[in-house]
């Protein structure tokens, strides 16, 4: 069988379901094919697959077991369907996802461990906020909370740790975890370093705004 031009692994996830992780160095590359497969194959779908589920590195496949039994198959045969157009080279692209510009106070007044990031970093505010705002984001996935983006990637220069325990949060708060950063679009727990705050709607009308695939670009809001 032809090899791809990139590592991945398939693996089963119980009798009706199984997921394709792509193993590049880089976690952006990955998630670029994360996106390209869960388009095409929404374009292009595979009988008994009922759904489709991105993550970071993972695109995970969700079969219908009955309709799979009945038809004399097994999971293996589906696995060894999606595997034979992994190995295809791709000539085309999906789509490219949609650019959030989302306005971000960074204010110590909103923002109650900003104070604490600059004298762990050892950055002056303005370079705090230039690193946090250049970077156009990849949502890498949604996931803890409806509408949660991660948010990916953060410059090394102002990765900060989780929290040792997570405290309460209000909806709006921006966090960085890692090198990950990402808005609470409601009111929950979180760990994450809360370094700014924002008023831009992340649910309309009960949907989630970001998707997985899009980009967002902070920049500094007037106090």
């Amino acid at each position: 069988m032809t090899e791809p031009a990139f590592p991945y692994r398939i693996f089963p996830l119980g009798d009706a379901a199984f997921s394709i992780e792509f193993q590049q160095a880089s976690l952006l590359e990955a998630n670029e094919q994360v996106h390209f497969f869960q388009a095409y194959f929404s374009q292009h779908p595979i009988p008994f697959i009922r759904s489709l589920v991105p993550a970071y590195r993972t695109l995970s496949f969700h079969v219908d077991l009955k309709a799979l039994v009945l038809s004399n198959c097994c999971l293996s045969d589906v696995i060894q369907h999606v595997q034979q157009v992994v190995v295809k080279p791709q000539s085309t692209s999906p789509a490219d996802g949609k650019i959030h510009r989302i306005p971000v106070r960074y204010d110590f007044d909103v923002a109650p461990d900003l104070a604490w990031a600059l004298t762990q970093t050892g950055l002056s505010l303005a370079e705090f906020i230039f690193l946090h705002t250049k970077p156009l984001y990849r949502v890498f996935m949604l996931g803890f909370l409806p509408g949660f983006g991660y948010l990916g990637e953060v410059d090394s220069r102002i990765h900060l740790p989780r929290k040792p325990s997570p405290q309460a949060v209000k909806a709006g708060h921006v966090g960085i975890a890692g090198n990950q950063t990402g808005v609470y679009p409601g009111d929950s727990p979180g760990g994450w370093q809360l370094i700014g705050h924002t008023d831009f709607p992340f649910i309309h009308h009960g949907i989630p705004v970001l998707r997985a695939g899009d980009s967002v670009q902070f920049y500094a809001a007037e106090s």
